[in-house]
């Protein structure tokens, strides 16, 4: 079963962060297939922490993969919980590695603060399932520069979609 998830994980990256370009810096690593997937089913978070901890030091050890995403679509929290959730582990992960790793937190209710909770806006961060993107520090200070021109096109990209146009993958 975790093969599907992966692979309708893969099939959102696609069609959502990379045909809608919301992320000009995913296609590399996905094209070349250097971000690694990891499922967890159970329902508890325990797992879900060990496993971030375990996928983190990996990417500590190897250059083989540039990113992860942890993909938890046994865990039954509402979106405020996940995000908690993640915050949380985020702040346990800096305790032993300050400046390595940013958890970013993905959900299929995502919502961005003073934001309606269906604005297209939304779409950014809505994933088929609740995950866990582990990015490096190091990639992201590299992407700093661009953080803001790249919220600035996803919003108005984003804004002028229906949300049948996002799941559908169409941009004119």
């Amino acid at each position: 079963m975790s093969s599907s998830y992966i692979q309708k994980t893969k099939n959102w990256i696609q069609k959502i962060v990379i045909d809608l370009n919301l992320c000009p810096f995913a296609k590399e690593p996905f094209g070349s297939d250097r971000i690694l997937y990891v499922v967890i089913e159970e329902p508890s978070t325990i797992p879900v922490v060990n496993e971030v901890l375990e996928t983190i030091d990996l990417l500590n050890k190897t250059d083989k993969w540039d990113t992860a995403f942890i993909i938890t679509p046994g865990i039954d929290l509402l979106f405020q919980e996940y995000l908690n959730f993640v915050n949380d582990l985020q702040e346990l992960v800096s305790q032993e590695l300050p400046d390595f790793v940013k958890l970013i937190a993905f959900h299929p209710d995502f919502q961005y603060r003073d934001t309606p909770i269906e604005s297209t806006q939304n779409a950014t961060n809505r994933s088929p399932f609740p995950m866990i993107h582990i990015l490096r520090k190091s990639d992201l200070d590299q992407l700093s520069d661009h953080s803001k021109p790249v919220t600035e096109h996803n919003r108005t990209v984003l804004l002028a979609l229906s949300w049948k146009d996002i799941h559908s993958g169409t941009k004119d």
